[in-house]
């Protein structure tokens, strides 16, 4: 036994009331409860006791750890005093509303009511029926446009042939490509084109279209050799007399200045050319050519292909 020790008096006073009480069991306090081994020394009242267990039963958490100071253990009860007050909020707000209530998709808020702008949507507008709405709707007009396309191909013309149409047949009236020239400087086309030039039928025409235009042109011809003025006829002594006069310029009179050029221009070309005084061609100079160079020709042509720095050389002085 830890602590000073109780004197004789006291502890035979004590036994004399535990054996009293043990003997009236009525008189002991209702609260006390029954203490399994006997202690010395002084005791607490019981309603003391009670509260003192009640504080130890909700304490058993920090029963093997150091007590808290004042200060820290004030600031703990507050903090679970919050928390308790915010689980009886929660609990609150999820108690379901009492009596009938709008579903969600109907509920407006009046805050944002006051700050909308701009055309309001009607009261009763559900986009997702709206588009339901709009979808069945377009697949009815689907249907009824297939079914009045089935109604026409069944009671219409069965031996109807499809055509093409004219635009993918027939070929543009102008052939702009004809008369491009990149050498040319480009302008607007200052020439009407003829008639003939105009008509692109020849690319569409049928035989029958084309035997009934030769017949027309045929038709035309004739009547245009019709319309011709006759050659004028001549007699025998006109012909008499301009047989005489051209055999006697063939024979007394001289040749005219054009005749003498072009005799002299047939002898200069029946004589052998000089390949210095003209061009180079191709042909005359490599395909008719078929005897090789000699050793007289190969110098020549190095004598002159040399003396090409000296025509497209710099000046021997630097002033006129």
């Amino acid at each position: 036994m830890i602590g000073p020790s109780i004197p004789k008096e006291l502890l035979e006073k004590k036994q004399a009331a535990s054996s009293n009480n043990d003997h009236s069991p009525s008189t002991s306090p209702p609260h006390s409860p029954p203490s399994s081994s006997e202690m010395a020394g002084p005791m607490l009242p019981p309603e003391m006791k009670t509260e003192k267990q009640e504080e130890e039963s909700d304490d058993d958490s920090d029963a093997f750890t150091p007590a808290l100071p004042p200060d820290l253990l004030q600031a703990r009860q507050e903090q679970k005093q919050e928390q308790q007050q915010q689980q009886e909020t929660q609990q609150r707000r999820r108690r379901a509303p009492v009596g009938p209530s709008l579903p969600s998709q109907q509920r407006q808020d009046d805050d944002e009511d006051d700050f909308a702008i701009g055309p309001v949507l009607p009261t009763g507008y559900d986009p997702q029926r709206d588009a339901v709405q709009s979808t069945i709707q377009e697949v009815a007009e689907r249907l009824e446009s297939s079914k009045t396309a089935m109604e026409e191909a069944k009671h219409g013309d069965k031996n109807k042939k499809i055509e093409r149409g004219e635009w993918m047949l027939v070929p543009p009236e102008i052939d702009y490509l004809r008369g491009a020239d990149s050498s040319r400087s480009r302008g607007f086309n200052q020439r009407n084109l003829s008639s003939a030039e105009r008509d692109r039928s020849v690319w569409t025409d049928t035989p029958a279209e084309r035997e009934r235009k030769q017949r027309g042109q045929e038709s035309q011809d004739a009547a245009n050799a019709s319309s011709r003025p006759l050659p004028p006829v001549h007699s025998r002594y006109d012909e008499d007399i301009r047989r005489n006069v051209q055999q006697y310029n063939n024979t007394e009179r001289a040749k005219s200045l054009m005749e003498i050029h072009r005799e002299m221009g047939g002898r200069k070309r029946k004589e052998q050319e000089d390949v210095t005084s003209r061009p180079f061609d191709r042909e005359k100079d490599f395909l008719k050519s078929s005897r090789p160079m000699d050793k007289r020709q190969k110098k020549e042509m190095m004598k002159k292909v040399g003396e090409l720095g000296n025509r497209f050389g710099s000046g021997s002085s630097s002033f006129l």
